[in-house]
């Protein structure tokens, strides 16, 4: 099952109209008609679109594998000293698409 399938059906489980979601995000009147249509792959920034709206894991959208929520993923750790936490380099690395989460362990 392609990512399409899966957005679409969090819509129907949660009651919301595509076309709605797509003015919200900014797509095209239409756009998740016709991916599911076509049977098409989503490129990155619809994906992270579609992650970011729904709080969806993006590892579930793409795969079908691991918790299908984010919010069921580990939090990051919290700060509560009002310190600043350290966090090693390839723990973010600026690749993470704005879409990181630091774990406790990530924290020198």
């Amino acid at each position: 099952m392609k990512a399409i399938h899966r957005i679409v059906q969090a819509f129907e489980d949660g009651g919301k109209k595509p076309a709605a979601v797509e003015k919200e995000l900014g797509l095209s009147n239409g756009y998740i008609a016709t991916m599911r249509k076509r049977d098409g792959n989503l490129g990155e920034d619809v994906l992270l679109k579609f992650a970011s709206y729904l709080d969806y894991n993006l590892q579930w959208l793409l795969t079908g594998e691991g918790d299908m929520l984010r919010s069921s993923l580990p939090k990051a750790m919290e700060v509560s000293s009002g310190g600043i936490p350290l966090i090693d380099a390839l723990a973010v690395a600026g690749l993470s698409g704005g879409m990181a989460v630091v774990h406790e362990g990530d924290v020198l």
